[in-house]
């Protein structure tokens, strides 16, 4: 258990390289490579002793369930850093210390190796755990596979080579990572890889450090859906091959735009996953079909290991030894060298599954007899280039139903299957007090004391109508939503504009003002289930006066 109380260890028990000066006070410009760690267990300092007040902490740069990542700058040297604070109150409610524990000893393990984000400092107060961590100023590859839509392939070359030389070095040390996606994959100021979030990695025992990559160890379910192992899923196991596995799928993303198992629920994606069930277009260049090939294989005996996949055609001009010290090449998009059209591209891909639904459909997954997919996969022939076609035209998308209209495909995971989407706008909302009666669009409202804020509405064929908005990573969600065909629901649209109106039900009421300045694109068509809710209201009120006669 971490040691929530104020104690403290010299800087003697610490291991050298855990003092983020250590390398510069010795003149050497590249870190070597750290022996393992002899801190104390349950301690909680790491380096010099610091506190919140040798900082001056920035903007917040990343958040999760319990923690927060705001960039931070030392009041002595001036250094920027990335400074993780986490609640120990919801650590220890939620018992989550053990995985608080897991991070910095993962990070203290391979601290010193260029392609692994720092740990310089840990500290803490009543309330706070901090960790002092490598700023990566340029962001997550997410964020350039969300820019690009296809990386370059001298891009997914370089930055793949990076990755698994990173791979390559946390399995040296008895680290596996258990959570390799884009969004865990930052880079420095130079654009060099940093591997970072080692929340749920595995730590091995001493006797293990060596084993070969197929190994198994036993493992709840961790990491996101899109890029679990099947032996994960199959067995409840993980290997140094599942990083190898997810490996491949980042790699897979960065030159196709999206994973290669993917679906609009976990289940479907598990099922993609041990079947083997993904595409490789045919304008993937040739040399990096076999890297997926020799990876995507059920058993981790089965794949290659991290010596083999650096002699891939793939990685022939990758100079190892010098790899760090190397000028990344510049990000750019996919410019094929072959007489072949590229698809539509597709939008970027973040998964949408939480953790908590990921984690639940595994148990589910893996207590059902899924054993005949392992079989069946092991019989398969291994995929090469020719048994796979070129993608549709929705390159990777499931494609909408047919009486559908063309909007966004994450808005339709919002909405029941059931129901068709017939609108979708840009507008403002702004939450006002409740309309006083006669049915008049109120007057006097000053966009001064509009709240508004940015939503996307959605119209369904059954008369709901939704408001979505961004969440955390960019995820969509409803923040609200009428069913217009309630009687209690009102609609006014404003005589004087054509740009707004307003929805009030029995608790709230909202003026709703269209981006693009005009709502009569779809006023019949909101009018029309209020009009229903009103005929509904009438006959139901004719059926109470004729009971009250009768009685």
């Amino acid at each position: 258990m971490m040691d929530l109380e104020h104690k403290r260890i010299s800087r003697s028990t610490l291991p050298d390289y855990a003092d983020p000066d250590y390398f510069e006070a010795r003149g050497e410009r590249n870190p070597v490579k750290p022996q393992s760690s002899n801190v104390v267990p349950g301690t909680s300092h790491i380096g010099s002793i610091k506190s919140p007040a040798d900082y001056v902490f920035g903007d917040i740069i990343g958040d999760g369930s319990f923690s927060k990542v705001r960039r931070a700058t030392d009041k002595k040297s001036w250094k920027e850093y990335a400074i993780k604070v986490l609640d120990k109150k919801y650590i220890v409610k939620e018992n989550k210390v053990k995985y608080v524990n897991i991070e910095r000893d993962s990070m203290m393990r391979l601290n010193g190796f260029p392609g692994i984000s720092r740990l310089f400092h840990t500290f803490q107060d009543d309330l706070k755990l901090y960790y002092v961590l490598e700023l990566a100023p340029n962001g997550e590859l997410l964020q350039y596979i969300k820019k690009y839509r296809f990386l370059d392939e001298n891009c997914v070359r370089f930055y793949a080579a990076e990755i698994l030389s990173s791979i390559e070095y946390m399995h040296s040390c008895g680290i596996i990572h258990r959570d390799l996606k884009p969004e865990n994959i930052l880079f420095d100021g130079n654009m060099h890889v940093k591997i970072t979030d080692f929340g749920t990695a595995k730590i091995l025992p001493p006797k293990y450090v060596n084993s070969p990559d197929y190994t198994t160890f036993p493992s709840s379910f961790v990491g996101t859906a899109e890029y679990v192992a099947p032996e994960l899923l199959s067995r409840q196991v993980v290997s140094k091959s599942s990083d190898l596995w997810a490996f491949a799928c980042v790699v897979y993303q960065m030159i196709v735009g999206s994973p290669p198992f993917h679906g609009s629920n976990p289940n479907n994606i598990f099922k993609k996953i041990m079947s083997l069930e993904y595409e490789l277009p045919k304008l993937l260049p040739p040399d990096i079909v076999p890297l997926f090939s020799h990876l995507f294989r059920i058993q981790p005996s089965d794949r290659s290991t991290t010596q083999q996949i650096k002699q891939f055609p793939f990685f022939a001009t990758i100079t190892w030894d010098n790899l760090w010290t190397q000028d990344p090449p510049p990000m750019q998009s996919f410019r094929p060298n072959y007489n072949i059209a590229i698809p539509n591209a597709p939008a970027y891909y973040r998964s949408n599954v939480t953790a908590a639904a990921a984690a639940n459909a595994a148990a589910a997954f893996a207590s059902a007899s899924i054993v005949k997919h392992q079989e069946t996969a092991r019989r398969q022939e291994l995929p090469t280039v020719n048994r796979f076609t070129a993608p549709t035209a929705h390159y990777g998308y499931a494609s909408l139903r047919s009486h559908q209209m063309p909007v966004d495909r994450l808005y339709y995971k919002l909405v029941p299957s059931s129901e068709s989407i017939i609108e979708s706008t840009s507008v403002f909302v702004s939450p006002i007090p409740s309309v006083p009666e006669g049915n008049k669009f109120p007057s006097g409202l000053s966009k001064m004391f509009l709240k508004r804020k940015q939503r996307v509405m959605l119209l369904t064929d059954v008369g709901r109508c939704a408001f979505v908005c961004k969440g955390k990573h960019e995820r969509l969600f409803i923040e609200m939503e009428v069913n217009l065909k309630d009687s209690s629901v009102v609609v006014i649209f404003d005589e004087n504009s054509s740009k707004r109106f307003l929805i009030e039900d029995k608790v709230q009421s909202w003026i709703i003002e269209d981006s693009s300045g005009d709502v009569t694109k779809y006023k019949d068509k909101i009018l029309k289930f209020a009009d229903v809710a009103s005929s509904h209201q009438s006959r139901s009120s004719e059926e109470n006066v004729e009971e009250n006669e009768e009685e």
